[in-house]
């Protein structure tokens, strides 16, 4: 049985159905249960885990032989903040499925994950790391780049397609590295099913290494409009970082992650990744054609 915790995500989603696709037993669970109800038709059970409650992390995690960590909280507010869920959660979760016997957990943390770094939400996932890899499980922790699914289709194309318009943050110009989700559940169940990618860490990530501005002219030229492109300042994302932060911790985190993001290279050569472990991964500009292709066919004529 492979319990996914973060079902609802869609890496986690992603997970559930290669999983169950590859003739494995599995157990999505989520804060929510209703908002993975459909996963119980294809097989799933189908369960409520909240990782700030121990209690539901122990029951879930009973009868379990592998566990794929893949929730995360960076906009969480109150009791769902990321230092609670992302770090005491995460431990908790942790501890659990080693009292359980669990003998394998692909944890899900990412690029950037770092004790130093500017950003709490970094270090929260390097010190969430560091827990699994001292914890006495086999582990493979994964470090994936921006997601397709938010930082083209949710944050960029959405916007583009629906208003012609969209707000990026900061330059527009900085590079950063995209995976599909589909391609980085390829590697969570890599690292549940080949030896090779265990106790390890690995950064995972697509073969497009594009700026911001790059993605919003991919869309545009793919539907056929002039985009209008407006950039939030970078004074202004820093200034809302300090004022935020005593009253809106989250968010002010979340605008030092940005301001990290437009200040950095994000790039990455999955190469070597790739030659190890290889198979076909989404190209941003195929990705970005089924987006315009799905969006003209709920657009009435």
């Amino acid at each position: 049985m492979i319990l996914v915790v973060g079902a609802s995500g869609n890496l986690g989603r992603e997970t559930v159905r290669q999983a169950l696709a590859g003739g494995h037993a599995v157990r999505a669970a989520a804060r929510r249960p209703d908002a993975i109800a459909d996963l119980a038709a294809h097989g799933a059970e189908v369960v409520q885990m909240d990782l700030t409650d121990p209690g539901s992390i122990g029951r879930v995690c009973q009868g379990v032989e592998a566990v794929v960590a893949a929730a995360h909280s960076l906009l969480g507010s109150g009791a769902n903040r990321s230092p609670r869920v992302d770090g005491d959660g995460n431990r908790m979760l942790t501890d659990a499925a080693r009292e359980a016997g669990v003998q394998h957990m692909v944890f899900l943390s990412t690029v950037g994950a770092s004790p130093t770094a500017d950003v709490e939400f970094l270090r929260t996932k390097h010190a969430a790391e560091e827990h699994v890899r001292a914890s006495g499980m086999r582990y493979t922790i994964l470090r994936p780049t921006a997601f397709m699914e938010a930082h083209a289709r949710q944050y960029i194309g959405t916007p583009l397609l629906t208003r012609g318009r969209v707000t990026i943050p900061g330059s527009g110009r900085s590079p950063i590295n995209l995976i599909a989700a589909a391609d980085a559940a390829r590697y969570v169940m890599i690292g549940l099913t080949d030896p090779r990618a265990r106790d390890r860490v690995l950064e995972i990530g697509g073969w497009d290494n594009v700026t911001k501005d790059e993605i919003a002219r991919t869309y545009a030229r793919k539907a056929g409009i002039t985009p209008r492109l407006r950039h939030l300042p970078r004074g202004l994302m820093r200034a809302g970082s300090v004022a935020l932060g005593p009253v809106k911790p989250e968010v002010a985190d979340a605008l030092r992650l940005l301001l990290w993001v437009d200040d950095s290279d994000q790039t990455l050569d999955p190469t070597a990744l790739q030659r190890e472990f290889p198979f076909d991964m989404v190209r941003l500009d195929d990705f970005v054609q089924r987006d315009v292709e799905a969006f003209r066919d709920r657009t009435p004529a």
